[in-house]
């Protein structure tokens, strides 16, 4: 420094800075020993990364490098972590990339450090060791941390054996490509994994196993245990699970491309039994599976979602046996399939043919993902996706996913086309590619779809990632393989039976995401809106010059899935998968609107009371604050509309008779004035602003709506939609962070209350 320098240019800057934003920019380096060097920043830096609330430990270096540091890994891990004292941490992980760079005294120490300091999650990872001799890790018999994380490939796990081990925060476990100290399903010194599941983990929702090894039994009483996933199990002989809160069961029990060494014995003395009433989603995608028999899940009428589902395939005929097949014919109620068609049928023996007159139908589903698996020109995987397509009249949303089918043919021979039922899909809405790559048989694929729905409303081609805008087809003739340059105009030559295809305020009907050099470029193709005359405008509901009413969409054959949709019904709440109302259930004379109030009525005198309004939030599933805070609050709001007279009432009762008084404006109109449900206002919720699915509603989706909805100076409405619509989104979203349509209808008819009140009695 130049001794005329300003003295107070010298000054240690990083060193005024708080310990918070240094343990924020520590956290970015995600490596303790780049973590450590930081002390040659400044004199604080030097103890302020042993305060970091996250540790990550990882022996990832180059190969010359690898084997002499690797030797000093474990010394540096016990060292930082002396360094820490006795001071608790949210993270830890350490990741070994060599199998001798830790010895098993060494991992069970720090496996004992993060059960006793790690508080939110904890992982460990050791690489893949090909020995008949694995020494033995132990899980201690307490732990603190909510997820626990453990790739013990190069030991073998043991499981606390003590009467008294408890894991009472545990959440989320995983454990992949470990060994199991375990003979026959019994633990040889500890506990086996079902019985540590079961009785040391009172509140794990999430199990995920991925290749473990020498775990021949599986036996699961969980109470709350939400979500399973079983996969590469080859040693698994039994599975055996009863858990009352299960909602996703994933099993993948052989590895792709090969036969396992125990399936044969699998197929003879193999058995996965479910229990589970409120299973909502299967995800199954296995090279080979098991008969129909061996597969035992219970009730499975609360299914909605078969995801990943492998099945056996050949052109329209399936394999009998499959139980992929199996699930699809006896899940009642599904809305959601994902299958992945693979073509490895060991013989064409016990074959149903899916465009037979008796072939099963899938009326109630919704959404369907098809993906190919190497297909090939023989294998007729179109034919496939034709014949289940013919399965599911409702089907609304259809993804096709070619992205790892080698060679796509639409059919062998044309003319086969004419000899299959011809197929409409009256309500199908949307429609997408996945590795689109310009071949004849893949633009044929997006004219069939125009084809068979009148009511598409939009096609998207998601382009494969090693195609550029180079090399899918146009019309030039200058490459011998029937490719050439991209002119994605050529897409507007593919014919459509009664649509013209547009973009509101643009001359092309492509709408184009991405840069043009982008290779995972989408392409959009939008049909003009369909109306019941083509030359009455009268009938049409988008204006070319008001770009909001083709964003905002209605549903246009609401006619013909719902009769009378224009007509307000005041019993029920229905909707095309609904006709009727919710089955079963009893109006007692009361309006759609009291129904939804009748709720809180505890005790079925007509009047609700401030406490009563607690009780039934309570019963839903609302915490106590935020139940005394709405009680009150709601109270408030509707008590004096709804008084028969014109004095309050200093207790705030609400009177049911009356509780159309109360209706707010800024709202979705689906209860009229007088409290009736208008069937049409219902569905514009979701066609409107249903982006993502066309039956569910995203957070953000919701958040468009409720600002939508608002009338100008209606801040008393604002509010109260806002309160309203989010507090529903917070009790009733799924996992996937959506809101489901039936579960919006259900709150209308206030029979989503009853669900809650009865799934809470029961947890």
């Amino acid at each position: 420094m130049d001794v005329d320098d300003d003295p107070a240019d010298d000054l240690d800057r990083i060193s005024a800075l708080p310990d918070d934003l240094l343990h924020v920019i520590l956290s970015f380096l995600r490596d303790e020993i780049m973590a450590t060097r930081t002390a040659v920043l400044s004199r604080r830096w030097r103890h302020v990364w042993t305060k970091s609330q996250e540790l990550y430990f990882v022996d990832w270096y180059p190969n010359k490098q690898r084997k002499k540091r690797g030797r000093w890994f474990p010394g540096f891990v016990n060292w930082a972590l002396a360094r820490r004292g006795d001071a608790d941490l949210q993270s830890l992980s350490i990741i070994m990339s060599r199998p001798k760079n830790a010895t098993s005294d060494q991992v069970n120490d720090w496996i004992c450090y993060a059960m006793q300091r790690a508080v939110k999650t904890f992982t460990i990872s050791s690489p893949v060791v090909h020995s008949s001799y694995l020494p033995i890790v132990e899980l201690p018999s307490h732990g603190r941390a909510e997820s626990i994380k453990l790739s013990m490939s190069s030991f073998r796990l043991r499981l606390p054996a003590s009467q008294d081990a408890r894991y009472e925060a545990l959440i989320e476990l995983d454990i992949s490509s470990t060994w199991f100290d375990e003979e026959d399903g019994v633990g040889v010194r500890g506990r086996t994994l079902g019985d540590f599941v079961s009785t040391c983990c009172p509140r794990l929702r999430k199990l995920k196993l991925w290749c473990p090894k020498k775990l021949t039994r599986l036996v699961l009483r969980a109470d709350e245990l939400e979500e399973l996933r079983v996969s590469l199990a080859d040693d698994l002989l039994t599975l055996d699970v009863r858990a009352p809160n299960l909602r996703v069961f994933g099993l993948n029990l052989f590895r792709l491309g090969q036969l396992p060494r125990p399936y044969w014995k699998l197929i003879e003395s193999g058995v996965v039994r479910i229990v589970a009433p409120r299973l909502e989603e299967i995800d199954m995608d296995n090279i080979l599976g098991w008969r129909s028999r061996d597969l035992r899940i219970g009730d499975l009428t609360s299914v909605r979602r078969l995801s990943n589902l492998g099945l056996e395939m050949h052109g329209q005929y399936c394999w009998e046996t499959d139980y992929g097949f199996w699930l699809l014919t006896n899940c009642p109620n599904i809305e959601h399939v994902g299958l992945h068609l693979r073509h490895n049928m060991l013989s064409m023996h016990e074959l149903v043919d899916l465009m037979d007159i008796d072939a099963p139908q899938l009326h109630k589903v919704r959404s369907m993902i098809v993906k190919a698996s190497d297909s090939r020109p023989e294998h007729f995987f179109a034919t496939s996706v034709h014949s289940l397509l013919l399965m599911c009249p409702g089907l609304r949303s259809l993804c096709i996913d070619i992205t790892d089918g080698d060679q796509i043919s639409l059919f062998e021979d044309r003319d086969t086309l004419a000899s299959h039922p011809d197929i409409t899909l009256e309500f199908l809405q949307e429609a997408s590619i996945i590795g689109f790559t310009g071949t004849d048989q893949e633009m044929y694929i997006v004219s069939f779809l125009f084809g068979i729905s009148p009511s598409i409303m939009t096609m998207t081609i998601h382009r494969a990632k090693e195609v550029t805008l180079n090399n899918i087809t146009t019309d030039s003739d200058d490459d011998d393989d029937g490719g050439g340059d991209l002119n994605p105009s050529n897409l507007l030559k593919i014919p459509s039976t009664c649509h013209e295809t547009y973009i509101p305020g643009s001359d092309t009907a492509i709408r184009k995401r991405g840069r043009t050099t982008d290779p995972g470029c989408i392409y959009e193709l939008s049909p003009r809106t369909r109306m019941a005359s083509s030359s009455d405008p009268s009938m049409d509901t988008v204006a070319p010059h008001a770009a909001v009413t083709s964003e905002r969409k209605l549903n246009l054959d609401l006619q013909e899935q719902l009769p009378k949709p224009y007509l307000a019904r005041a019993l029920v709440a229905v909707d095309p998968s609904h006709p009727q109302g919710t089955q079963g259930r009893d109006a007692r004379g009361l309006s759609v609107l009291q129904q939804h109030a009748a709720f809180f009525d505890r005790n079925n005198d007509g009047i609700i009371y401030p406490w009563e309004t607690f009780q039934g939030l309570r019963a839903i599933g609302c915490g106590f604050p935020v139940s005394f805070t709405l009680a009150i609050v709601i109270n408030l709001a509707l008590s004096y509309p709804t008084q028969p007279g014109w004095m309050p009432s200093l207790l705030l009762s609400v009177h049911v008779k009356n509780i159309h008084k109360a209706k707010h404006g800024s709202d979705s109109e689906t209860y009229d004035t007088e409290g009736r449900f208008d069937p049409s206002k219902f569905d514009a919720i979701f066609s409107k602003y249903g982006r993502t699915q066309p039956n569910a509603l995203t957070k953000d989706e919701l958040n468009t709506m409720l600002k939508a909805n608002r009338n100008m100076y209606d801040f008393i409405g604002w509010g109260a939609s806002s309160l309203e619509w989010k507090l529903l989104y917070s009790v009733a979203k799924d996992k996937d962070g959506l809101l489901q349509r039936d579960a919006v209808r259900g709150v209308f008819d206030g029979s989503l209350f009853e669900r809650l009140q009865d799934s809470k009695k029961s947890s």
